[in-house]
């Protein structure tokens, strides 16, 4: 009755002898009592007086445990018949069906839930990729972001700040899933609207790292990321990184070269400073800003693509006249002929600068 009280069961019971339904769970099998075959005094069964007789015997699927099933009478000399165990028996299986079914139903609409906010995440990360790339003749840039699950935390981003001045920009959210993409969110909105350090980027980061830091190490998060302002009309890049690795710029007239700023990742220290290295837009100029999905690549040797092959990759597309969706092409032809035959483990993200026309 539902006012017997009895306690949940222990399957961790040191009593002797064992109560009957722990006996049946441990043993997985029907265990019978009554005048023959007495119950321990202290089992909780015993709530029924001592002329009770019955059986327990375990509910579950395969060798998933669901839970027991207890029938008995009292004032009953004579055990079950075996017909009426074998009902008992029939309706234990009834009862285990149903159960596992609502689990199953449960299951399913948990996973429609969370299926549908992967897709909400998704749609997230792809309103921040531009859809158009501003013009900024006689450069393009080309962009390319390609995640390793459903949803990651990358994204990249180019603002045109005047006529003769744009930022580029390229992130990595530390996680994946809809964390990752909120958070990727609130940065590019940010970077959109603190127009007064936009043309300094190591004060940008600075600024954001600040605004940012409590929600991120309130979910003990980071983002690394790589700035770089270009001044079209005093043809010069001004570049900053939190936490990424170097800017790689190339030109016809200059070896390659990896600029290395120092700076955190954002969300590490509440106050941090940042720094910036300028360089002069030499003929043919290229730049590359990317996440470590790209370098950290492996093939199915598991050596990784590195930064030395990216590097000589973008020295040498310098010999060749090519717009910035050409190289594009090019460098992700390059990286998916390297790991073919390795799924892709991180994401991979890059943004390249290019001058398409160049004078000589």
């Amino acid at each position: 009755e539902p006012g017997d009280g009895l306690e949940p069961i222990s399957l961790q019971s040191t009593w002797e002898p064992l109560p009957l339904e722990t006996q049946a769970v441990r043993s997985r099998k029907t265990i019978l009592f009554g005048r023959s075959r007495p119950l321990g005094d202290q089992d909780p069964l015993n709530l029924y007086g001592p002329d009770s007789c019955g059986l327990a015997l375990p509910i579950g699927s395969g060798n998933n445990l669901i839970g027991t099933l207890t029938v008995g009478r009292s004032g009953a000399a004579e055990m079950f018949l075996p017909a009426q165990m074998d009902v008992v028996r029939l309706f234990a299986d009834f009862v285990s069906i149903q159960i596992a079914n609502a689990r199953l139903r449960e299951e399913h609409v948990h996973s429609r839930v969370v299926s549908h906010e992967l897709e909400l995440a998704r749609n997230i990360q792809r309103s921040l990729l531009p859809k158009a790339i501003p013009a900024m003749t006689p450069f393009g840039a080309a962009g390319h972001c390609e995640t390793a699950r459903q949803v990651g935390g990358d994204f990249y981003d180019v603002l045109q700040i005047s006529d003769s001045a744009y930022l580029l920009f390229v992130a990595d959210v530390m996680g994946k899933g809809v964390p990752a993409a909120l958070f990727a969110s609130i940065l590019q909105r940010l970077v959109r609207v603190i127009p007064e350090w936009i043309n300094r980027p190591a004060e940008m980061f600075s600024r954001i790292n600040y605004m940012l830091f409590e929600e991120l190490s309130s979910v003990d998060m980071f983002i690394t990321a790589q700035l770089a302002h270009v001044d079209l009309k005093n043809r010069c890049v001004t570049i900053a990184s939190a936490g990424q690795g170097p800017v790689l710029l190339a030109s016809s007239d200059a070896p390659s070269e990896r600029l290395v700023s120092e700076g955190l990742p954002l969300g590490i220290l509440r106050t941090t400073s940042f720094d910036s290295i300028t360089r002069p837009l030499q003929a043919n100029t290229r730049l590359l800003l990317y996440t470590d999905g790209l370098t950290e690549l492996k093939n199915a040797s598991g050596e990784q693509f590195g930064i030395e092959r990216l590097q000589k990759w973008l020295s040498n597309s310098t010999q060749q006249r090519a717009t910035a969706e050409q190289l594009k092409a090019q460098l992700l032809a390059e990286v998916h002929a390297f790991g073919a035959e390795t799924p892709l483990k991180d994401d991979q993200t890059f943004l390249i600068f290019a001058e398409e026309n160049p004078e000589n």
